[in-house]
C-alpha cells in the first residue's frame, strides 16, 4: 500500500518547506529523512519500508468527522459513542481514492480530565469494494492543552503491508509504510493462565450478552519514557483494540480511564517477571493498585521500555473471570508490533493463541475449548495467532478469530472455526471483567467558608427536610465543643452546623430555615455562642420548637453535658484529648456509628477528672482511647480499666491513628469521608454525617493519598468518596488516588 492523504486536510508538504534537492513530499528510505519536511526522526520503526511527510490540519479533520455537539458530550472517565459527522475520503499518492466508511466514533476524557480540557476522539472505519472489506482503519485525534488536535492512525489491509500515521510537529504528519514480513519474529510464550482456569468443556455454552460491555483500563508507564508520546501512543492502541473488536463482532469496547507515569525501573527484567510484580503490587506498583481502585479500572497494563523475553505479557482469566489476573505488561519498543497491545488485552479477556503455539506452551487451562486463534497457512492469521505457527508466512489482521466473519481482504475465508473462536470467548468473559472494579463516585462537599461547608454537608445528608427534627449548633472558631457534638448529632439524626460567636452566619441561618427543626441544641457557653445568637435561633424553629444550651465551666464539663444529654448512661465511650482535635475527629464518626459519646479529657493529666469518673461509673462497660500515650496518658487509661476493657488506637501520627479507628469500626461498602488532617473546621460537620452513615472519616494530606488511607479503602471498598472542603484543603489529586511519595 502506498502513502495516504486526506483531501482538504492532508496534503503533500509544500515545496517551500522542503529541501530544494528533494522531490516535494517524497518517500524516503534513508536512516535520516530529508530535511525541512517535518520534525520526525529517522526511519527507526521495525518493519518500516519507507516514509513520507505531509501537511496536516487535524482540527479540520475533526470537524469533518464529528460535530461540536457530540464533542460536548464527553465525560471524564467514560467512552461515549456519538454519531459520525461524515465518512473520510483517503487518497493514494498516485491519484487513487480510497473511501473510508466510518463505523464508529467515540469521545473520551481520562478519569481526572487533566490531560486536556478537550476530549480524545476515536474513529474506526473500513474500506470495501465489490468483493468486501479490503482494509481496516483506526484514527485517534489527540488534543493538546490548547484544544488543538494531532492525528495518530493506522490503515491495515489483509496483505501485511500497512500505513501508520503519526504527528511530526506543527501541522505536519509522518506516514510510515510497514511490511509485517520485515518485523522480527514474535518471542515465545507471553501468557500466564489462572490456576483457577480450566479447559474442561462446560456442559452448556452460555449466550453472550447483547448489551455493550465497557472495560475500563488503567495504564502505567515508566517515567523514563517520553510521557506525551507514550500517552498518545497508548490512546491509539486503545482505538486499535476497539477497531479489532468492531472487526470481530465483539460486543465490547475498551475505555482508557487514565495513563500515569511510574517510577518503576525495569533493570533488564523479563516481561513475565514484571507482570508478576505488577500483579503482586510489588514496590511502586502499589500506586497502580491504589489508582485502579480510585478510578475503577477493570484492567491494568504497565508499559516498560524494553522487550525482554517477550514483546508483551498478559494473564488469561478463568471463564468466570478473576480480577487478580487483570494485568499485562507491554514493551514500548514493540507496542505497535502486530498489535501487541491488543494481543495482551485479548489475553486478559480470555483470548488465547493458535493451537500450534498453545501446544508448544502446554497451556491447558484456558477458559473454553474454543478459546484459540485461527490462521490460514501462507495467507493470513488473526492477531492472537503466532507467525511462527505458519510455515509459509501469514500476516496478521486486526481481528480476533470468529467463524462468522471473513478475514479482512480475504472474502470467503472465515477468520475462525467452531473450535477456534476467540470472539465468543471474549464476548462471554468480558462482562465478568467489566465488574472487576466499579468507579466510585467522588463527591466534594464544600462552601465558600466553614459555615457554608457545614451547610453543604447538611444538604448532602438531609435532602428531605421533613426527616430532620433536631439541629445541633456549635461554635465554628474552635473545635472542642463540636468534637463531642458530632456523635450527638449522629444519634439525633440531624446536622451539626457552625456559628460565629456573636452573629449567626447567613449560610447557617438559611440551612436552619430550610430544615425548620423542632429543636435546636446549642453547644458551649455564651462566651463562644452569644445570647443574641441563641435568640436568633429561637426564631428559626418550627412552631412550638425549643432551643437548649448544653454547656459547662470548661471544655471538659461541656463535653460531659453533651454526653449526658444524649446518653444518660453510656455502655461504650470514646475518650479523646480535648487539647487537640485530630484523634477526636476520627473517633467522632466511629462513635456515631456505635451510638456512643466522645468524652473529652485533659489528655496529659495523670488521672480522669472526678466528674468524668462519676459519669462513667453510671454504666460504662468498654472504653476506646483515640491516640497514643503521649496524647492520652497511661494514668487515664488505668482509670478507665476500672469500668471494663480498654482499647487504645495509637499510631505514629494522626493519620495512622485515623486509619486504625476506621479499619476497626467500619464495614465494607458505603462511603469514606476524607478531611484535611491539618485543618479542623470542614471536618467537624463531616464527622456528624459520616457517623450517621456508619462511614469512616479519615484524615488526609492536602495533595495526595497516604498509604494508610489506601489500606482502609482496600478493607472498606467504598462506593463513594466524600471530600470535605475545597481544593485548597483537598486537591483533585486526592480524588484521583495519587499516592503520597
Amino acid at each position: 500500500m502506498l502513502g495516504l492523504t486526506l483531501p482538504l486536510t492532508l496534503t503533500t508538504v509544500e515545496a517551500a518547506h522542503a529541501n530544494p534537492t528533494d522531490e516535494t513530499g517524497a518517500w524516503f528510505t534513508t536512516e535520516v529523512p530529508p530535511t525541512g519536511v517535518g520534525t520526525g526522526t529517522s526511519t527507526d520503526k521495525n518493519g518500516v519500508t519507507r516514509s513520507r511527510f505531509v501537511a496536516l490540519d487535524a482540527d479540520a479533520a475533526v470537524r469533518a468527522v464529528i460535530s461540536s455537539a457530540s464533542l460536548a458530550r464527553a465525560k471524564p472517565g467514560e467512552r461515549i459513542v456519538v454519531p459520525k459527522q461524515g465518512d473520510l475520503r483517503l487518497g493514494l499518492f498516485d491519484g487513487e481514492t480510497l473511501e473510508v466508511t466510518v463505523a464508529e466514533v467515540a469521545v473520551t476524557l481520562d478519569a481526572e480530565a487533566l490531560s486536556s480540557a478537550a476530549p480524545t476522539i476515536e474513529v474506526i472505519g473500513h474500506t470495501a469494494n465489490e468483493n468486501g472489506v479490503v482494509a481496516s482503519s483506526s484514527f485517534t485525534f489527540v488534543p493538546d492543552q490548547n484544544g488543538h488536535y494531532s492525528l495518530h492512525g493506522n490503515v491495515t489491509p489483509g496483505d501485511g503491508v500497512s500505513v501508520a500515521i503519526s504527528p511530526a510537529g506543527g501541522r505536519a504528519a509522518r506516514l510510515d509504510e510497514i511490511d509485517a514480513d520485515l518485523l522480527p519474529m514474535r518471542a515465545g510464550q507471553d501468557v500466564t493462565a489462572s490456576e483457577a482456569a480450566t479447559a474442561t468443556p462446560p456442559t452448556t455454552i452460555p449466550t453472550p450478552k447483547t448489551t455493550p460491555t465497557v472495560i475500563d483500563l488503567l495504564v502505567g508507564y515508566s517515567d523514563s519514557l517520553p510521557g506525551g508520546d507514550v500517552r498518545a501512543d497508548v490512546q491509539q492502541q486503545v482505538t486499535r483494540t476497539n477497531e479489532a473488536f468492531v472487526n470481530s463482532g465483539i460486543n465490547t469496547r475498551l475505555n482508557l480511564v487514565a495513563a500515569i507515569p511510574s517510577t518503576y525501573s525495569q533493570n533488564g527484567r523479563a516481561l513475565g517477571t514484571v507482570t508478576r510484580q505488577l500483579m503482586d503490587g510489588w514496590g511502586v506498583f502499589s500506586e497502580l493498585h491504589s489508582r485502579r481502585d480510585a478510578v475503577g479500572a477493570d484492567l491494568v497494563m504497565m508499559i516498560v521500555p524494553d522487550a525482554v523475553g517477550a514483546w508483551g505479557w498478559g494473564n488469561i482469566p478463568p471463564r468466570s473471570g478473576y480480577d487478580g489476573n487483570a494485568f499485562s505488561v507491554v514493551a514500548y519498543d514493540t507496542i505497535d508490533h502486530e498489535l501487541t497491545f491488543t494481543h495482551e488485552i485479548g489475553h486478559n479477556l480470555g483470548g488465547n493463541h493458535d493451537r500450534t503455539q498453545s501446544g508448544k506452551e502446554a497451556l491447558l487451562n484456558y477458559p473454553y475449548p474454543f478459546s484459540h486463534g485461527h490462521l490460514i497457512n501462507g495467507v493470513v492469521r488473526d492477531l492472537m495467532s503466532y507467525e511462527r505457527s505458519c510455515t509459509d508466512g501469514c500476516p496478521a489482521t486486526p481481528q480476533f478469530s470468529n467463524p462468522g466473519i471473513d478475514f479482512i481482504g480475504h472474502p470467503g475465508k472465515p477468520s475462525g472455526t467452531g473450535t477456534e473462536n476467540n470472539a465468543l470467548s471474549i464476548n462471554l468473559i468480558a462482562p465478568h471483567a467489566a465488574s472487576y472494579r466499579d468507579r466510585r463516585d467522588v463527591i466534594r462537599v464544600a462552601g465558600a467558608n466553614r459555615y457554608a461547608t457545614a451547610a453543604k454537608a447538611s444538604q448532602h445528608r438531609f435532602t428531605n427536610p421533613a426527616n430532620v427534627k433536631t439541629v445541633v449548633v456549635a461554635p465554628g472558631l474552635d473545635f472542642p465543643d463540636a468534637l463531642s457534638g458530632a456523635p450527638l448529632a449522629a444519634k439525633l439524626a440531624g446536622p451539626l452546623l457552625l456559628t460565629a460567636p456573636t452573629a449567626l452566619p447567613a449560610e447557617t441561618r438559611a440551612e436552619i430555615t430550610r430544615l425548620k427543626p423542632t429543636k435546636i441544641l446549642v453547644l458551649g457557653g455564651t462566651g463562644v455562642v452569644s445570647a443574641s445568637v441563641e435568640s436568633t435561633l429561637k426564631t428559626l424553629t418550627a412552631s412550638g420548637g425549643s432551643v437548649t444550651r448544653l454547656s459547662g465551666a470548661d471544655r471538659y464539663a461541656t463535653s460531659l453535658a453533651i454526653a449526658k444529654h444524649g446518653w444518660p448512661t453510656a455502655p461504650t465511650v470514646f475518650v479523646a484529648t480535648g487539647l487537640d482535635y485530630p484523634d477526636a475527629l476520627s473517633a467522632g464518626s466511629a462513635a456515631g456509628k456505635l451510638g456512643a459519646p466522645v468524652v473529652l479529657v485533659p489528655g496529659t493529666a495523670a488521672a480522669l477528672p472526678t466528674a468524668t469518673k462519676t459519669y462513667l461509673a453510671e454504666g460504662t462497660k468498654h472504653a476506646y482511647i483515640a491516640g497514643g500515650k503521649t496524647i492520652v496518658s497511661t494514668g487515664i487509661e488505668t482509670n478507665l480499666k476500672a469500668y471494663g476493657p480498654v482499647t487504645r488506637y495509637a499510631a505514629s501520627d494522626r493519620f495512622g491513628t485515623s486509619a486504625l479507628i476506621a479499619k476497626a469500626h467500619h464495614t465494607v461498602g458505603g462511603s469514606i469521608y476524607l478531611a484535611n488532617g491539618l485543618n479542623f473546621p470542614d471536618a467537624l460537620s463531616g464527622a456528624a454525617i459520616a457517623g450517621q452513615e456508619g462511614a469512616p472519616l479519615m484524615l488526609a494530606r492536602q495533595n495526595c493519598v497516604l498509604p494508610e488511607v489506601n489500606e482502609v479503602q482496600s478493607v472498606v471498598k467504598p462506593s463513594k468518596l466524600v471530600l470535605l472542603g475545597g481544593v485548597t484543603l483537598l486537591a483533585n489529586t486526592v480524588a484521583d488516588g495519587t499516592t503520597c511519595g
